[in-house]
C-alpha cells in the first residue's frame, strides 16, 4: 500500500473516486440481485395467478380450439403461459409445498373449477452450447434486431415483439414446441464461459376440472432486458474513468500552485532568489502563497542584512586599524612596540577573514550548469604545479547546476586544508541519490571526534592550528547549504580524514 500513497494528490483522488464509483455500484448490483429476487417473485407470482384466473374463468365461453391461443396471449417478457396436455418439469425442479397449498386456497376463493396444482421451481443457466450451428437471436427471424449485443445481457435477451414472445418460447424455459407439441429441452452441456449466477425458474400448472389440461406459466425471476448485469458494470466503469478523469483535473488545478511553490521554495534552498509567486488559488492556497511570498523577502532581506552588517563591521575597523598603525612608530621601547604590532596584525587577520567570510557567502550570481569534474581537474592540477600530492578520481564528465564561483572557493578550502594538515588530497567523485558527493581524503592525524561538528563553527580553531583565522570551514558548510548541499567531516578507520562535499544535480 505505501507506493499507492506517494502517488501525486490528483492521481490519489482519481484513484480513490474510481475505486469508491465501482465498489458503490458493485454493491449496488449485489443487493439489487438479492433482494429483488423474493420482491419480484411474489408480485409476479401474484399478478400471473391472477391472469390465469382470468384466463380459467374466460375458457369455458369460448371455443376449444381457441383454449390454447388464448391462454398464449397473456405472455409477457417474465412471464410464459401455455395450455399443456401434460405438466412439463425438468428433472432437476424441485417441488414447492408451501406455495401449492397457498395456490390452492386462493383458488377456492376465486371459485376456480380447477382440480391439482403443481408448483415447481427450477435454475436457469446461460450455457454456451458445444457443438453444432450457433443459434439465432431472438428477432433475427422477424429482421429487427434486439438492442444489447451479444453477450451483454446474461439471460434472455429483450424481446422487440410481443407476437415474438407469443411464437418463440425464451432460452430460460426448459421446454421447446415440436410438431407433435411441447417437449422438454435437453440441458446444455457444463462451459467454463457459465459467468452468470443461477436464476431461478417458477413453474406454476393448475389443472381444468372440465377438461384436465394444464393452464400452466412459467415465471423468470425478473424482466430478461433488465438481466444485464455486464452492461451495467461496463457503465459503472465508464462513469467512474469519466468522473476519475474529472477528479485529475480538478486535482491538477489545485495542485498546481504548490507545484510552483516547492519550485520557489527549491530556489530559496539553493540560495537563489526566488520571484514572488502569483496569488490563487482557493482561499486556503492563496492563505499558503502570501506566508510563503512573505517568508521569502524576510529570508532574502535577512540574508543580505547580514552579509551588510559584515562588510560593513569589517570596513569600519580597518579605519582604526589603520590609525593605530601611523601611530604605532611613536611607541617606546620597541619590546612594547613588537607587542601591539603582533596584536594588531592578529586583528587585522580577524578584519582581512571577516570581509572574506562576507564575500564568500554573498549570492554571487544565478546557478548555472557547469561540469564539477572539470572544476576540480583545474583545483587539483594548481596543487600539482606546487609540488603537492594531489590526485582525482573522477568520472569524464559531471554536469551540474551551482554558482560556480562560490562552489569553487569551498572546494578549494577543502582540497587545501588536506594538503596543509594531511600532507596529501585524494579527490574522488560520484553521484548518489541525485547528489554529486566529492570525498577529499588526506593522511593527516583526523579531528577529535567531538570536535567534527564543531570545528565548522566561524572562528573555532583547533589547538594545532596557529595559523588559520578560523573560517574556511565556516565559509564552505555556508556555502554548501546556500545551495541545498551540505558538507561534513569523518575520520577514517586507516587513519586520516574524510571531507564529504553533496550538491544537487540540478
Amino acid at each position: 500500500m505505501r507506493p499507492i500513497f506517494t502517488l501525486t494528490l490528483a492521481r490519489q483522488l482519481a484513484l480513490i473516486v474510481m475505486v469508491a464509483v465501482a465498489g458503490v455500484q458493485i454493491l449496488a448490483l449485489v443487493l439489487e440481485r438479492r433482494f429483488e429476487e423474493a420482491l419480484d417473485l411474489d408480485r409476479g407470482l401474484g399478478t400471473s395467478r391472477t391472469q390465469a384466473a382470468n384466463a380459467i374463468a374466460l375458457l369455458p365461453s369460448l371455443p376449444a380450439e381457441t383454449h390454447a391461443d388464448i391462454v398464449r396471449s397473456y405472455t409477457s417478457r417474465t412471464t410464459q403461459f401455455f395450455l399443456l396436455p401434460d405438466v412439463l418439469l425438468r428433472p432437476d425442479a424441485e417441488r414447492v409445498p408451501e406455495l401449492e397449498d397457498e395456490t390452492r386456497a386462493w383458488a377456492a376463493r376465486r371459485n376456480l373449477a380447477i382440480q391439482d396444482v403443481v408448483v415447481a421451481r427450477h435454475l436457469y443457466h446461460h450455457r454456451k452450447q458445444s457443438g453444432g450451428p450457433a443459434q439465432s437471436r431472438p428477432g433475427a427471424e422477424t429482421g429487427v434486431p434486439a438492442r444489447l449485443p451479444k453477450g451483454f445481457a446474461m439471460g434472455e435477451p429483450p424481446r422487440t415483439r410481443m407476437a415474438e414472445m407469443i411464437a418463440h418460447p425464451p432460452r430460460w424455459l426448459h421446454i421447446r414446441e415440436t410438431p407433435t407439441g411441447y417437449q422438454l429441452k435437453p440441458i446444455p452441456p457444463e462451459s467454463a464461459l457459465n459467468l452468470d449466477d443461477p436464476r431461478p425458474v417458477t413453474t406454476v400448472a393448475m389443472q381444468l376440472a372440465s377438461t384436465g389440461d394444464w393452464v400452466t406459466f412459467y415465471r423468470f425471476r425478473r424482466p430478461p432486458p433488465n438481466n444485464d448485469t455486464v452492461l451495467k458494470m461496463m457503465i459503472a466503469l465508464v462513469g467512474s474513468v469519466v468522473i476519475a478523469g474529472l477528479a485529475v483535473l480538478i486535482g491538477r488545478r489545485v495542485i498546481a500552485p504548490f507545484r510552483q511553490l516547492a519550485e520557489s521554495a527549491a530556489q530559496l534552498g539553493r540560495g537563489e532568489r526566488a520571484a514572488a509567486l502569483p496569488v490563487s488559488g482557493p482561499s486556503d492556497v492563496r492563505d499558503v502563497i502570501q506566508a510563503f511570498n512573505r517568508m521569502n523577502d524576510q529570508v532574502s532581506q535577512s540574508i543580505d542584512y547580514q552579509i551588510g552588517l559584515l562588510r560593513s563591521l569589517g570596513h569600519d575597523i580597518k579605519g582604526p586599524l589603520a590609525a593605530a598603525d601611523r601611530l604605532l612608530s611613536e611607541v617606546r621601547p620597541d619590546t612594547t612596540r613588537a607587542q601591539i604590532e603582533a596584536r594588531l596584525f592578529r586583528v587585522r587577520s580577524i578584519v582581512d577573514a571577516i570581509m572574506n567570510f562576507s564575500r564568500a557567502i554573498m549570492r554571487d550570481g544565478e546557478a548555472e550548469p557547469t561540469d564539477l569534474v572539470e572544476m576540480l581537474e583545474t583545483l587539483v592540477a594548481e596543487q600539482d604545479e606546487n609540488g603537492e600530492d594531489a590526485v582525482l578520481q573522477a568520472p569524464e564528465s559531471l554536469p551540474i547546476l551551482c554558482r560556480v564561483d562560490a562552489t569553487e572557493r569551498a572546494l578549494r578550502n577543502l582540497i587545501e586544508n588536506a594538503i596543509k594538515y594531511g600532507k596529501s588530497a585524494r579527490v574522488t567523485v560520484f553521484v548518489e541519490n541525485g547528489f554529486a558527493v566529492v570525498w577529499i581524503e588526506d593522511d593527516g592525524p583526523g579531528i577529535p571526534p567531538e570536535m567534527l561538528d564543531a570545528v565548522f563553527d566561524p572562528f573555532l580553531r583547533l589547538e594545532s592550528d596557529d595559523t588559520g583565522s578560523g573560517l574556511g570551514l565556516a565559509i564552505t558548510r555556508t556555502i554548501a547549504l546556500d545551495q541545498g548541499g551540505r558538507v561534513h567531516l569523518q575520520n577514517l578507520p586507516t587513519g586520516g580524514l574524510r571531507a564529504s562535499l553533496s550538491l544537487p544535480l540540478t
